[in-house]
């Protein structure tokens, strides 16, 4: 379907729980996801701790801040009572709930080498969460996605298994494949053998630590490309449901999900064992707990075994799908526990509306023109990475993914065009900002503030939300910065002689500083933001037209109009849209 031009929500997301999809995935489950407690604050590298007054030119802002010590992974579920949980059996068998599987027995820990990390993770946990941003501070916090668990934990278990797999589907350090790309990897073994994998070709061949994973199926029984994937582990063999004919296996797994499978799972609210689950909220406004936990699905085949559908809940209408089961072959030496590197993922967007995706976002598009009034001129993502609006010149507003639409400015006079666009960090509104600094609120975002109606010695470009509080900046193209609300001001080139104009800022993910950037591709930091590096003073093929930041606001991206990605600190380059675009990228956000 195609959006009107000013107020469409191409995805509309229905209530129920969010199936535990990989970090390139689309959920389908809840509208409003809870706002981090901590911000962006996701990942363990160095955060810059100095102040930075941002003197120098573009291009040449000198010395660039040391960064302090690795910042702290949060504890998510601080303000929840701890369960009392069973005595600790090491990397034995979970305990402390019932199974629904009739007769089931969690296979022991010595079953496989994934399992154990699995009990291990499981048993020792005191916090989890459903995310696509992974951070990890082992044996206590495991912050991760569907794929985020299954990845990891062979990552740890079995390292030749994983090696394999990074080097087959050429996953970088730090990502983990899409739950399409894991079943296309487990149904190619019978074909090409892998070290480190032993294929598993029916349902019957299921062992307790294999690694499964699905894309839904179409019509014509190939993966949906545009559907909710998912990866899970067994925890027992699977068993026909009586009265089905070996059509329909009941399956005891642990996976990392938004949503439970069944009523002995883990993951139900007021349930001692959830309190280590940090919650998310539904849409009618419960909690439900969310990350690492254990449940009860079902898999429907055909007579000789092959799966065709998966039940979420046993007993639910199952849903097609395509998928892949691999059996990992256990390394003499498992790795110890340790973290990833958390992964990174941003998005373009051109003149056009036209938006791709790299890293572990997942594009919820749209990937062909839709009808506009007016060009894209801004991109925001949502604080979970599960969405983001684009905003054109008049003011339409197109909401993507999991971020709501909450009205525009399409059809209302403006006294000048729309430049930019900013989200709440709740995820349940935005603001956009004029060329006249004017600005207008939307949803649960409130007005702090604006330079619509004062005189300015440059047209505003662009602004940015802060993190844990309600204000904003706005930026002007000679470098100008206006604070307004919550927002600290720290500085800014306005007054200054610049080499290029300015066109677009990042705030820290603390709140404490900000970057900007200017279309030569210079970089000024304030407050606690660091300098990383840019491309002023560099040949550009095309002007730079916005910068985002990484997660942990140790690293920051440039992006030009020709879709050219740079990559500073430790932000992390995934690819660009080099030569893949109809018109000119004109913004660019971390996802």
């Amino acid at each position: 379907m195609n959006p009107s031009p000013h107020s469409a929500t191409l995805r509309q997301r229905p209530p129920g729980p969010v199936r535990g999809v990989s970090a390139s995935a689309p959920a389908t489950g809840p509208a409003r996801w809870r706002p981090r407690r901590v911000g962006r604050l996701l990942g363990a590298a160095g955060l810059a701790v100095t102040a930075m007054t941002g003197a120098g030119m573009v291009g040449a802002l000198g010395t660039p801040v040391v960064a302090g010590a690795a910042t702290a992974v949060p504890d998510l579920c601080a303000t929840y009572p701890h369960p009392t949980m069973p005595p600790s059996t090491g990397t034995q068998t979970p305990a402390g709930f019932t199974i629904q599987m009739p007769g089931a027995v969690l296979a022991p820990s010595t079953d496989a080498n994934t399992l154990a990390y699995a009990y291990a993770e499981w048993n020792d946990m005191t916090c989890t969460e459903y995310s696509h941003h992974y951070q990890f501070a082992p044996p206590k916090l495991y912050y991760f996605d569907c794929v985020g668990f299954t990845g990891y934990t062979t990552s740890k278990a079995d390292p030749s298994a994983w090696t394999s797999v990074s080097t087959a589907l050429h996953i970088a350090p730090g990502f983990v494949p899409t739950p399409l790309h894991f079943e296309e990897f487990f149904n190619g073994l019978a074909a090409r053998p892998q070290v480190g994998w032993q294929s598993v070709p029916d349902v019957a061949a299921v062992r307790p630590g294999d690694i499964l994973a699905w894309q839904p199926a179409s019509s014509d029984g190939q993966p949906n490309l545009q559907g909710v994937g998912h990866s899970v582990m067994p925890l027992v063999a699977p068993q026909p449901i009586p009265g089905s004919h070996n059509t329909r296996w009941e399956l005891v797994i642990m996976d990392s999900t938004a949503g439970g499978h069944g009523p002995d799972d883990t993951r139900k609210p007021d349930d001692a064992l959830s309190e280590r689950n940090a919650p998310i909220l539904t849409t009618s406004g419960q909690v439900q707990p969310s990350g690492l936990g254990i449940g009860t699905i079902a898999l429907d085949t055909t007579p000789s075994g092959t799966v065709t559908g998966v039940e979420w809940n046993v007993g639910d209408p199952p849903e097609p799908i395509v998928f892949g089961a691999g059996h990992p072959l256990d390394d003499p030496s498992p790795a110890p526990p340790g973290p990833l590197p958390a992964p990174a993922s941003y998005d373009v967007a051109t003149a056009d509306g036209v938006v791709s995706s790299f890293g572990t976002a997942y594009n919820y598009g749209p990937s062909t023109p839709p009808t506009l009034a007016a060009p894209v001129v801004g991109l925001a993502s949502t604080t979970d990475g599960n969405g983001y609006w684009e905003a054109s010149a008049d003011g339409g507003v197109f909401a993507y993914g999991s971020a709501p639409f909450h009205g525009s400015m399409a059809g209302t006079a403006l006294a000048r065009p729309v430049t930019g666009i900013a989200g709440t960090e709740d995820q349940d509104g935005y603001w956009l900002v004029g060329s006249d600094g004017g600005v207008f609120a939307f949803g649960s975002a409130g007005f702090q503030g604006s330079m619509g109606g004062a005189a300015l010695r440059a047209p505003v470009v662009g602004m940015a939300a802060m993190t844990g509080g309600d204000g904003y900046w706005l930026v002007g193209s000679d470098g100008g910065v206006f604070a307004f609300g919550s927002a600290g001001y720290y500085g800014s080139m306005g007054g200054r002689a610049l080499n290029a104009p300015v066109v677009g800022m990042a705030p820290t993910n603390d709140g404490r500083g900000y970057w900007l950037v200017a279309s030569d591709g210079g970089v000024f930091a304030f407050g606690d933001a660091a300098f990383h590096g840019s491309m002023g003073g560099s040949h550009l093929d095309a002007p730079v037209v916005a910068l985002g930041a990484s997660d942990d606001g140790g690293g920051y991206w440039e992006f030009a109009a020709d879709g050219g990605v740079f990559a500073y600190g430790d932000a992390t380059f995934a690819g660009s849209a080099t030569g893949r675009t109809s018109s000119p990228v004109v913004t660019g956000a971390a996802a």
